[in-house]
């Protein structure tokens, strides 16, 4: 969700690019599966996993035609201000809706042209396409990794953008857990959940450019504020394509 720097893979001063109003979104597990796009826009693509309908919270839901949309459980919630906090759960959650409906329609195809993250962070370096690293506490303005992949203590790296036939270049996002500095132990890609990395559908290779990229604002960042991170993890599936071990932090 956030934009790379160019400098190396060690522990340094990073930023984080995301401007967006901040909202309090939970941020629980998601499953870990590998994509399964391939092709380019406009090809028919298989479509990330629907939510389970039994399934607790937050979840993708599909029609009788096969379209999906979100469900935020918006009915349930009772207290102070109910039908206020109703009404704004509605508007989320058709804004939420209709974003699934548009990556749905546009294709998972994007995802394939991105690199694969690599398993451990020490890697990055050895990977090409350029990858850029951000610390956890490296940040753009008034934004962290913190922020959007909350655990992911050992940061995160993104790769250069890669055109993908998208209206602006894509990138991929892998984020990492705690490097332990005594035995540099650690380090590990996230593989799901909250604290997991996302791929972006509109990036630059500029942090400051992206920090105003209207395109990658409304792709990217504010639909993961309107689905949380659940639902967005769904649609923008963390990336496991080498098959590293699985790793999803505790909430």
């Amino acid at each position: 969700l956030w934009a790379k720097t160019d400098v190396p893979c060690e522990p340094s001063e990073g930023q984080e690019a995301s401007v967006a109003q901040n909202e309090n979104e939970e941020q629980p597990e998601t499953s870990n599966q590998e994509q399964e796009a391939s092709g380019v826009r406009g090809e028919s693509q298989e479509q990330p996993e629907t939510s389970s309908e039994a399934e607790e919270g937050p979840r993708i839901v599909t029609d009788d035609n096969g379209v999906r949309s979100a469900d935020l459980e918006c009915d349930q919630i009772t207290g102070n201000n109910k039908n206020r906090k109703i009404g704004n759960c509605r508007r989320k959650q058709q804004r939420c809706s209709d974003w699934i409906q548009e990556n749905d329609t546009h294709g998972y195809g994007w995802l394939n042209a991105l690199p694969s993250c690599p398993c451990n962070l020490s890697e990055v370096n050895n990977h090409e396409p350029h990858w850029g690293y951000v610390p956890y506490t490296g940040h753009i303005k008034s934004f962290t990794v913190q922020d959007y992949h909350e655990g992911a203590l050992g940061g995160c790296a993104r790769s250069s953008t890669v055109e993908v036939g998208n209206p602006n270049p894509s990138a991929q996002q892998c984020c990492y857990d705690e490097i332990n500095d005594t035995d540099n132990s650690g380090g590990q890609l996230i593989t799901a959940g909250g604290a997991a990395g996302t791929p972006d559908i509109d990036a630059a290779d500029s942090p400051a450019l992206l920090a105003l990229l209207d395109g990658h604002i409304a792709s990217d960042v504010t639909p993961w504020k309107q689905c949380g991170a659940k639902i967005y993890n769904q649609i923008r599936k963390p990336n496991n394509g080498n098959n590293c071990a699985t790793n999803v932090l505790p909430k």
